[in-house]
């Protein structure tokens, strides 16, 4: 009896001590980003400055200060929330926003869950089949997975943009004239739900991979075209090229 109530009686200072420990891992979880999001669903990054989106239709994008990654949050909604496909293309086009989220009909495909992001341009989806490994269409982005390459230069920052940008989401997915490529993955275009984000485009518009250019695919100009813009600003791999 006794043995029991010291045993009992030891415990507490040992419970306390797992409640604090449980306490501030869950504390430094939740203040990771600075404090945790703010009301646009992003945060300051205090490590490599600027403003950096985790939730909304800029998820995963970076601005050099809050107010430009407002001004960008208000410039993507008002050319995309309301009236008819055409009228949102046109104010799209005048403000620079990309105007591809109609090309598709995307919002008349199928969407699935993201499983995981392998690599930069692939993808593994949940479907009522199964696992689904897809290949983004006409992106190229430095190899992190090739079981015959290292690590290429800028593979990581690809791959965690991708990851940053689909954790937790879903995706529309558009098929291209063909359905599947040599390794058996899905080749298609990806426009994240809800917001209709081309996913594809987006990866060569922040500069985080190439215009895979060899084979002729429906967006070809398009993407060459966001590519030279990337290239000119100096975003992602083309910043760091240009300063190498």
């Amino acid at each position: 009896m006794n043995r029991t109530c010291r045993a009992t009686g030891g415990d507490k200072p040992m419970k306390k001590f797992l409640t604090l420990t449980i306490w501030v891992l869950t504390a430094s979880s939740a203040f990771a980003h600075g404090g945790g999001l703010d009301g646009q669903g992003g945060h300051h990054n205090r490590k490599a400055g600027g403003y950096h989106f985790h939730r909304g239709p800029l998820k995963g994008q970076s601005f050099s200060t809050k107010k430009a990654a407002a001004d960008a949050l208000a410039k993507f909604g008002a050319a995309t929330s309301t009236g008819t496909p055409e009228a949102r293309t046109a104010r799209a086009s005048k403000m620079g926003v990309p105007t591809e989220v109609d090309a598709d009909n995307w919002q008349d495909a199928e969407a699935y869950s993201v499983s995981r992001v392998i690599d930069g341009d692939t993808v593994e989806l949940k479907t009522a089949s199964g696992l689904v490994k897809v290949r983004l269409i006409g992106v190229d982005t430095p190899e992190t997975v090739h079981p015959q390459k290292p690590v290429e230069y800028y593979g990581r920052e690809a791959s965690l943009f991708l990851k940053n940008l689909l954790r937790g989401e879903s995706v529309h997915v558009v098929y291209g004239q063909e359905r599947v490529d040599q390794y058996g993955r899905t080749l298609a275009y990806l426009y994240r739900v809800p917001d209709g984000l081309f996913v594809n485009l987006e990866i060569i518009r922040q500069g985080y991979g190439h215009a895979y250019l060899r084979f002729p695919f429906r967006h070809m100009d398009l993407f060459n075209s966001y590519q030279q813009r990337a290239r000119q600003a100096g975003k992602g791999l083309w910043g760091e090229v240009h300063h190498r």
